[in-house]
């Protein structure tokens, strides 16, 4: 089933550090029809303005993001605004995890692969991989206890 990217604004949060690795995922979704908002940001900040402009909000995952308060400040109130939130795992993040605020309300996470990100971010479905981009087990949802 082919994947419609026509409209799909996506933010790509920035991760102090590892410019250059965000700056060619934010190539890559480009090149694959996505359009970028806040491109030209190289720290988070104050977010809110990139979150309403977006359709699908991308976070590049490794130990500085993973570890950054503001980046799950970020996936939590992207889904809170009804935004798809996907993580793409950049190099050397071998033996992570997914980050908690990612894990709870996120649509998926995958390797840096230009295929993969295209079904995860443009797609409607969810993609779990782990950082070598093998499946993950599914997400460990809430489940509400029965009387």
């Amino acid at each position: 089933m082919p994947i419609d990217v026509k409209g799909d604004r996506v933010f790509v949060c920035p991760v102090p550090g590892r410019e250059a690795e965000v700056g060619a995922l934010r190539d890559l979704i480009e090149a694959l029809g996505g359009t970028l908002v806040c491109a030209d940001r190289i720290k988070l900040g104050d977010f809110e303005a990139c979150l309403a402009a977006a359709d699908v909000v991308v976070i590049p995952l490794c130990p500085e993001s993973i570890a950054d308060p503001q980046v799950a400040a970020l996936v939590d109130a992207a889904a809170q605004a009804g935004k798809r939130v996907v993580g793409v795992w950049l190099t050397g993040c071998e033996g992570l995890s997914v980050p908690p605020s990612l894990d709870r309300v996120g649509s998926g996470a995958v390797e840096n692969n230009g295929e993969k990100i295209r079904k995860a971010v443009f797609g409607k479905e969810p993609v779990w991989e782990e950082p070598d981009g093998s499946p993950r087990p599914p997400q460990q949802l809430p489940r509400k206890k029965k009387c």
